[in-house]
């Protein structure tokens, strides 16, 4: 009766696999992973960034960031400020109106 058993739960496997959709398995291996490069800079490369007094430019923004709540999130690169300022993009201002 084992033998059976076994010979049945190989079949379902061997059958299961054959029969899995070839574009199922594609998606799963190339799926994002946590670390994906939209979530941003490590905290590391942030605070070494903030150290050389680089700035941050959002990728679609257009906007660079000295420091506060979006400096080195989401996608977008340090750069130096006079480089950002060269390539077009301006200063995030805050949101009290302050410099």
């Amino acid at each position: 009766m084992s033998k059976v058993f076994k010979v049945l739960i190989a079949n379902w496997i061997l059958a299961t696999t054959l029969l899995a959709p070839v574009d199922a398995l594609a998606q799963a291996k190339d799926a994002p992973t946590k670390a994906s490069p939209s979530r941003g800079p490590s905290d590391k490369a942030v605070a070494a960034a903030k150290a050389r007094g680089l700035v941050w430019v959002g990728k679609n923004t257009r906007v660079y960031y000295k420091g506060g709540e979006l400096y080195g999130k989401g996608e977008g690169e340090f750069m130096p400020e006079a480089e950002a300022r060269k390539e077009g993009n301006r200063e995030q201002k805050p949101a009290d109106g302050k410099n």
